[in-house]
């Protein structure tokens, strides 16, 4: 199985592939769509039984090469079951281009063109790289204040971020990593909070700020009442 839920490809039982080679470029419900900036989960199961290693490469200048620098985006050593995530540079050439993944019994694959192995697969998939997005996300100042009385933490009421570029109409608005929301107002624990916004499903470039919530609250000590016994006869303790 390949798992690829954000890309867009999701390959469930891909058995084995004549000569050991699968071309699925063409085949329109397994193409996906990567955007720049992004970050992809995935899930390739072996099978039940073979251990294999993976090996994930994107051809990101399309140039019909996966050797140039970070076009191998992902490893992993032999087990029946592979889970990941690998980021697309910020600078991946806009269009159609192609992804490879490998496996190998007991091994992870060398390079993208294997030869001589007697026991592995490789499938090649479509994906369109997005433009990148002229837009960037614009933080708050970072944020100082002291503990609300009581609390461990802060109510902190946060302002909005803003958007540069000549490419942001039309976007959504900015989400934090605090509260899914573009408010990232809320209650902040003591300490240090880094608050990051993002335009999902876009390259703009995210921003981030900190929280920083001070106890200044001297601690207060709650001593039990007073405590009065009676001794029974001839005992001077207890």
């Amino acid at each position: 199985d390949v798992i690829m839920p954000a890309v867009g490809i999701e390959h469930i039982g891909t058995g084995c592939s004549p000569a050991g080679y699968g071309d699925f470029t063409a085949d329109p419900n397994l193409q996906g769509l990567l955007i720049p900036g992004e970050t992809y989960s995935f899930t390739i199961n072996n099978g039940p039984t073979w251990s294999q290693g993976i090996a994930i490469y994107i051809d990101f200048e399309g140039n019909q090469s996966f050797l140039d620098p970070g076009n191998l985006v992902a490893t992993s050593p032999s087990a029946l079951s592979h889970t990941g995530t690998f980021t697309v540079p910020i600078t991946a050439t806009p269009g159609t281009t192609r992804m490879r993944i490998l496996c190998q019994f007991a091994a992870i694959p060398a390079g993208p063109c294997p030869v001589g192995i007697t026991f592995g697969e490789t499938h090649d998939y479509t994906v369109t790289i997005a433009p990148a997005v002229d837009c960037s996300v614009i933080c708050p100042n970072d944020i100082v204040v002291n503990n609300d009385p009581g609390q461990c933490g802060a109510n902190v009421s946060i302002p909005l971020p803003t958007l540069d570029g000549t490419e942001c109409d039309g976007l959504d608005a900015p989400v934090n990593d605090f509260n899914g929301s573009p408010n990232a107002s809320g209650f902040y624990p003591v300490g240090e909070t880094t608050v990051t916004y993002t335009i999902p499903g876009t390259s703009a470039t995210p921003c981030s700020f900190s929280v920083e919530v001070i106890d200044a609250e001297a601690p207060v000590l709650n001593c039990p009442s007073d405590i009065i016994i009676t001794l029974s006869p001839g005992e001077c303790e207890r």
